[in-house]
């Protein structure tokens, strides 16, 4: 499989990392995006190029490439490997020597590495339900895909244990903050109701694409903070990233759920950006 690495094509045996002065790798001072491919195409792009330049401002980074230049290297990468469809991962980290401040002669590095991928409209959840511990906090870098996942980790762990297919975790206000891989949304009495980005999970670009197509077709949404009482008195729960687009909900802790809207509103998601 070839890769980028810093805007050149190269197989991926050729890639080779100083594990002493890779920031990304001691540190986890870097951030990532993934990003789905539909017919060579991105069509979510401007939503991760709008969010990879706010975490290069946390991050102190000055982005290595501009708008163009990421979409002329997915088309490479895309071509290459003749892939029509697919799953980019974007990498961005720091090498360079110093402890936690990083000298100024450090360099960032940017790798693109892709998989193939078969999209699936009728994609459902069957359980979810609340991890009752926190696991997100309030903080400036908390809205990004940072290298540091651990909380991905943790909450996919404790998922499984429970034999959900996804799990909601809260932050320390007890606010529903986030989903293993996927933000969340809920329906109730015909209403839309969408978390508030500063809950402490990550600012998600699927998230963003929806309430913007919501607002160019004057459909109603409302942002609020997430509490476990929406969610249990919840009509419909669906979950949406980037690569899957919207996923709905059967069960939220052993309650049944209806999905039609769900569905309905993840018809026009798929039909709005990717056909």
């Amino acid at each position: 499989m070839q890769v980028i690495w810093n805007g050149n094509l190269v197989y991926e045996h050729e890639i080779t990392l100083n594990l002493n002065a890779n920031r990304g790798f001691r540190y986890g001072e870097g951030f990532f995006e993934t990003i789905r491919i539909h017919n060579l195409k991105a069509p979510l792009l401007e939503f991760h190029w709008r969010r990879m330049n706010e975490a290069a401002k946390m991050f102190n980074f000055i982005l290595p490439f501009n708008y163009q230049d990421l979409e002329n290297n997915l088309s490479m990468l895309c071509s290459s490997n003749q892939l029509q469809q697919a799953i980019v991962r974007i990498q961005i980290f720091r090498e360079g020597s110093g402890n936690y401040l990083a000298d100024e002669n450090s360099i960032i590095h940017f790798a693109m590495t892709i998989r193939d991928f078969q999209f699936s409209p009728t994609k459902t959840f069957d359980h979810s339900g609340c991890l009752d511990y926190t696991l997100y906090s309030k903080n400036p870098f908390a809205s990004y895909k940072t290298l540091n996942a651990l909380h991905y980790i943790a909450m996919a762990n404790e998922s499984k244990k429970r034999k959900w297919d996804t799990g909601i975790a809260l932050n320390e206000q007890g606010v529903a903050a986030d989903a293993c891989w996927h933000a969340f949304a809920v329906l109730s009495d015909g209403k839309l109701n969408i978390p508030k980005k500063n809950a402490g999970g990550v600012q998600s670009c699927a998230m963003s694409a929806l309430k913007h197509m919501l607002r160019l077709q004057n459909k109603e949404y409302h942002v609020e903070n997430m509490t476990i009482s929406h969610l249990n008195e919840a009509d419909e729960i669906f979950f949406i990233n980037a690569v899957d687009g919207i996923v709905p909900l059967h069960h939220w802790q052993n309650k049944k759920l209806s999905i039609l809207k769900s569905k309905k509103i993840a018809h026009d998601f798929q039909s709005f950006y990717y056909f």
